[in-house]
């Protein structure tokens, strides 16, 4: 686990992102217990867990509002009754999230951690 803290301006800044935006992704993440958010003169963000524990499944399911590939109910679909593409794309998704599932944040993060953390400006 990196003891290096970094904080919402200079990610916001670094990817160009929406500083509410993101001040709410963190929010959530630090509810999951994925961070530790500090507030202060010292304060930041840095990883509350080893990055071994985290599946990248996890992390979609439980950051993105929906996971359904396709919304065929509302508003109801004419085509719902006889549509065999909602069956095919559920499949896809079920298979997409199965393979997301045998990756962990550590995965992400071995080798280029130090060039990316520079590459961004955090550190």
């Amino acid at each position: 686990m990196t003891e290096e803290k970094t904080t919402i301006q200079k990610i916001s800044l670094s990817l160009d992102i929406s500083k509410n935006h993101l001040m709410k992704i963190v929010n959530r993440m630090a509810s999951e217990g994925w961070i530790d958010a500090s507030r202060g003169k010292n304060g930041g963000i840095k990883l509350g867990i080893p990055p071994e524990t985290l599946s990248l499944r996890e992390v979609v399911e439980v950051m993105e509002q929906t996971l359904a590939p396709v919304n065929c109910d509302s508003p109801l679909c004419t085509l719902n009754p006889h549509c065999q593409l909602k069956g095919i794309l559920h499949d896809a998704q079920q298979a997409f999230m199965q393979h997301l599932g045998k990756y962990t944040l550590a995965d992400l993060i071995k080798k280029p951690m130090p060039n990316l953390i520079h590459a961004l400006e955090l550190a």
